[in-house]
C-alpha cells in the first residue's frame, strides 16, 4: 500500500513520470505475488481474449481493463509508442507520447482497483476454483 501511496503523492505533485512508472511496476508485482501464473496469464496473456463472463462484474471491472492495458506492443517490430495506457510501454517505450497525465492516472487506477479488489471483493478460493 505505501507504494500506492507513493505513486499518488508523485501524480498530485506533477511528477507524471515517476507516478506512471511505479505504478506500472507495481501492478506487475501484485500479479505476480497474488496469482498463480495460470489464473495471471489470464488476467495478461493477449493469447486469448480476457473473457468478462468468466467472472463476477466487480472483478471483471478490474481484471479486464488490466488484460487491455497489456496489449501487444513491439518496439522490436519498429511499433510507434502507443499514446494509449500500456504496461508494455511504459517499461519499454519510455517518452511523452506514452508517460502523460492521463495514463499516469489510468495505470494509478488499476493498481488502486487491484488493491481495493483483493483487499475486499475477490474471494481468492472461490474464483480460482471456477478456472
Amino acid at each position: 500500500m505505501g507504494f500506492a501511496k507513493e505513486a499518488s503523492a508523485a501524480l498530485l505533485s506533477n511528477n507524471i513520470s515517476a507516478s506512471q512508472a511505479l505504478s506500472a511496476n507495481l501492478m506487475d508485482t501484485i500479479l505476480r505475488k497474488e496469482f498463480d501464473p495460470a489464473y495471471r496469464g489470464v488476467i495478461v496473456s493477449q493469447k486469448t481474449k480476457f473473457d468478462f463472463e468468466d467472472h463476477g462484474f466487480r472483478i471483471a471491472m478490474v481484471l479486464g481493463p488490466i488484460w487491455v492495458a497489456h496489449g501487444q506492443y513491439s518496439p522490436s517490430a519498429g511499433e510507434a509508442i502507443p499514446t494509449r495506457y500500456s504496461r508494455h510501454a511504459t517499461a519499454h517505450g519510455v517518452s511523452r507520447r506514452q508517460y502523460t497525465r492521463i495514463n499516469a492516472t489510468l495505470s494509478l487506477m488499476h493498481v488502486t482497483a487491484l488493491l481495493k479488489m483483493l483487499d475486499v471483493d475477490f474471494e481468492w478460493s472461490a474464483e480460482h476454483e471456477a478456472h
